[in-house]
């Protein structure tokens, strides 16, 4: 992707270094423009180091020998509007956003902006707690917002660098990696996706629990990707699974909802379920659960068992409910043999199947599938399995998207 980096004079200028290294790492191309109160701060010859293509400072565009220097085309400003794929401003100042919104053209990040026509932007405002919620910001940001390619992100609460606490805080660098490239919504969505991830909790009393090492890092990128096709998405996930979901919940169509047993994942689907139209069950659900104790176990008081019984069947019960909706069913297995999943299918006929291979560590193996970037999954319908590969799980959601909207 072709990213135009807006960096604005907010004393939180700084992370645009990091935001510029870890974009180039994931093979962006990123060119980066200063306003004029950004360069109080940092120094742009820095960004070209940590992998920027080039630094565009305020007055480029009005610089003949820089801009016969670095432009092709006719003007500048034109030529930065028509190369980028999208626009990220962090931080965006109370300045800034008072000139973006009015229109105003003075120098390079303004008048790129107002050139880009409809591509996205995505603004991530940063300053005073009292500036942001003075009327006149406030008034900026929601004609911002009015623009129907342009997303204005919330602000962190916290300690400022003003010493004062309360919300202008610039968003953590990873929650901008996580959810810069969501398109903005700007029309509500026609279809509700229903996922469920992570790790379930079965409590053996107070203080002690059986679960298993599913992250939910699947979910994250099965609703990151739905999000980014306009979907309105709805998250259950473990109470442990991946803190990335949280950073979801900046976009209006989106629901997370984290919780610690099957039992109470079963009611949330239940709930959620009838409204759907794709109900995707990635979650790893603990297939037992204990008839757990008010108080801490002794040791003194143990016998050699303990009891346990088997837990619900989160997506058998589903399946019965199932009216016009679509459901993908997830088989997370170490054995991953064709009969293996013909017999899961068997007893769950979803629409579609997908089996991974898993393991932890805690057996002397290699973690696989849990707590990793990539598995081997094995695409199953009608039992049969169609295709298997190894795939990175933004992958994998990618190919499950096409799955469903073909």
């Amino acid at each position: 992707m072709k990213i135009l980096l807006g960096v604005s004079g907010s004393i939180a200028c700084y992370k645009a270094y990091d935001l510029t290294r870890e974009l180039s790492k994931k093979g962006h191309q990123v060119r980066v423009i200063l306003t004029k109160g950004a360069l109080k701060f940092i120094r742009p010859e820095l960004f070209r180091y940590l992998g920027a293509q080039a630094c565009y400072l305020p007055t480029d565009d009005f610089n003949l020998n820089q801009y016969q220097e670095k432009s092709t085309g006719q003007v500048l400003h034109i030529d930065l509007a028509r190369w980028c794929d999208r626009i990220v401003i962090a931080p965006a100042s109370a300045n800034l956003i008072k000139k973006l919104a009015l229109g105003d053209t003075t120098d390079m990040l303004t008048s790129v902006f107002l050139s880009l026509g409809q591509k996205p932007v995505t603004i991530y405002p940063a300053m005073n707690t009292e500036m942001l919620q003075h009327p006149f910001t406030q008034e900026h940001l929601n004609r911002l917002k009015g623009l129907p390619h342009v997303f204005v992100t919330s602000t962190k609460e916290g300690l400022l660098a003003c010493g004062e606490t309360g919300p202008g805080k610039l968003l953590p660098v990873e929650t901008i990696l996580n959810t810069f490239d969501i398109k903005t919504l700007t029309q509500k969505p026609a279809k509700k996706v229903l996922i469920t991830t992570g790790a379930t909790i079965a409590p053996l009393d107070p203080i002690r629990y059986m679960t298993n090492g599913s992250s939910g890092i699947t979910g994250f990128h099965l609703a990151k990707k739905f999000l980014q096709e306009n979907y309105q998405v709805t998250v259950i996930a473990g109470k442990n699974s991946v803190k990335e979901l949280d950073d979801l919940t900046l976009f209006p169509h989106f629901t997370l909802h984290r919780i610690v047993t099957a039992k109470e994942m079963e009611q949330k689907v239940k709930a959620e379920f009838p409204q759907c139209d794709l109900y995707i069950s990635s979650a790893a659900v603990g297939d037992f659960e204990f008839e757990s104790a008010d108080q801490k176990m002794k040791k003194s008081t143990l016998t050699d068992h303990i009891n346990i019984k088997p837990s619900v069947d989160i997506l058998a019960e589903t399946l019965k409910l199932r009216r016009h909706q679509k459901i993908i069913g997830f088989a997370a297995e170490t054995s991953t043999t064709s009969e293996t999943f013909k017999e899961k299918y068997e007893r769950k006929k979803v629409d579609l199947l997908i089996g991974n291979a898993v393991n932890t560590e805690f057996m002397g193996q290699s973690a696989q599938g849990f707590g990793t970037n990539d598995g081997n999954y094995f695409f199953i319908e009608e039992g049969t399995i169609k295709n298997q590969a190894l795939l990175t799980k933004e992958d994998l959601a990618l190919k499950i998207y096409q799955w469903y909207a073909c």
